[in-house]
Parts: structure tokens; sequence; C-alpha cells
């Protein structure tokens, strides 16, 4: 629903296997954070409950096939702030239409979390992670692609 949403933010939100042939989404900004022991929806993808998800990265080459970017990423890492036995890899795709981008955070380590506030069902969810805010990726991300600087970077 482009013509609705600027962009995206699944966190832990792999696209369902079924979909991936299927699904023709429009073009919009997507940044998504997903942990590498992620119990609930694993970064490999495969079953979950009664369904099959895709993988992050098949997610992330979704995404990034509809927003017109290049096929490969470059993968940072940044330092982490903390030593709580996790890091984060920024997958950032570039060449996207205007008004878009693709950046994908693979926080290895964490599991099926809301980084940095501790779950009461660590046991279920897996540890998470100090070394990323999912609050204000998020939001820094979004207060930079609203319908209104889409179309500013269109008419560009």
């Amino acid at each position: 629903m482009p013509n609705v949403f600027a962009a995206i933010a699944p966190d832990a939100g792999p696209i369902g296997a079924n979909l991936l042939s299927a699904c023709k989404p429009g073009s919009v900004a997507v940044t998504s954070i997903q942990g590498s022991v992620d119990p609930l929806s694993p970064i490999d993808g495969g079953q979950v409950g009664g369904a099959m998800i895709a993988s992050a990265v098949q997610s992330m080459q979704l995404w990034a096939a509809t927003d017109g970017c290049s096929a490969t990423p470059t993968i940072t890492h940044p330092t982490p702030a903390v030593n709580d036995g996790t890091n984060v890899d920024v997958y950032t795709f570039a060449g996207c239409r205007a008004g878009t981008d693709v950046i994908y955070y693979v926080v290895e380590g964490m599991g099926h979390a809301w980084p940095p506030y501790i779950s009461a069902s660590v046991s279920v969810t897996g540890p998470n992670s100090a070394n990323i805010n999912a609050t204000d990726v998020f939001w820094n991300f979004f207060s930079t692609h609203s319908r209104a600087s889409m179309l500013q970077q269109t008419q560009e």
C-alpha cells in the first residue's frame, strides 16, 4: 500500500515463503531488525507454527528488488556499545528509487526481542541486545521517510 505508507519497519518480520513469488508490493521504504538466534522467526526461514517463512536474506532481496535497489548490500559492523554477547550488522542497499531505502539490521546473538528491552519470557524468546534500540532506529527511519519527504525527493 505505497499510496498509504511511505515506509514500513517490521521487527523480526520475514515474509511468508509462499508469498515470495506471488507478492508484488509497491515501492516503499523498508527497515527491519532481526535477531540471528530468534527461535520464533528463524533468520534462515523455515517452518513456524503452520506456516513457512522466508529467510531474512530472501525478505531483504524482495524489498531491494521492489525498490529498484542494487542486489548486493553494503554490510557495516558498528562497534558494540556494550559487551553483552551481541553485535549488529547493517545491510544497506544502494541505488533505490527516490524516497525509498532498504536497510536491515541483523543482531548477532539476539533472539525474538524489541531491543534493548528485556522480555519477561526470555526463556522462550531468547536473549536481547543493548547494542541497538529498535524504537530509535524505527523512529529515525520514519522521520526521514514521510509522505512529504518522498514527494520532495521524487520532484528533485
